[in-house]
């Protein structure tokens, strides 16, 4: 991913995480549109004052051996 769409992806994140009243529908929709247009794999955790709100590993962690990212990591 170039160095813009990443600074891109963090600033839009940034502004939906920025309001008091964050839902996980707002949350899951940003990052679901930046995977479906190609432009995000990973994991992604958002938690505020130690609550999880969201969660969730999308794409591939190897692409050579088409294994997928997962939450805990193993």
């Amino acid at each position: 991913m170039k160095a813009t769409k990443k600074l891109t992806f963090f600033f839009l994140l940034h502004i939906a995480f920025s309001y008091a009243q964050v839902k996980e529908k707002a949350i899951n929709d940003l990052v679901s549109k930046f995977h479906e247009y190609g432009q995000f794999s990973g994991v992604v955790l958002v938690a505020k004052d130690g609550k999880i709100l969201y969660k969730e590993a999308l794409g591939l962690a190897n692409r050579e051996w088409n294994i997928p990212h997962k939450i805990n990591g193993k």
